[in-house]
């Protein structure tokens, strides 16, 4: 559960990794009651989360990365 304040809240939202909510104490408490009621979000994200996050923030993607981007200055 993020913000739409925090950088990965657009990543969360498109692979359905969690909730995001505005930054408000109204907003917050109807994406706990939420989360609290999605069980089956819940265990899908505990099943999947750890893939999930080592395909795109990888050891292995970022060093990729870092050679790309080095390689191309």
């Amino acid at each position: 559960m993020i913000s739409t304040h925090v950088g990965l809240a657009d990543f969360v939202a498109e692979h359905n990794a969690g909730w995001v909510f505005d930054l408000n104490a109204v907003a917050l408490k109807n994406a706990i009651e939420l989360a609290f009621s999605q069980k089956e979000k819940i265990a899908h994200i505990r099943k999947t989360g750890r893939q999930l996050v080592d395909a795109h923030f990888g050891e292995n993607v970022l060093i990729h990365h870092y050679v790309d981007m080095y390689a191309n200055l």
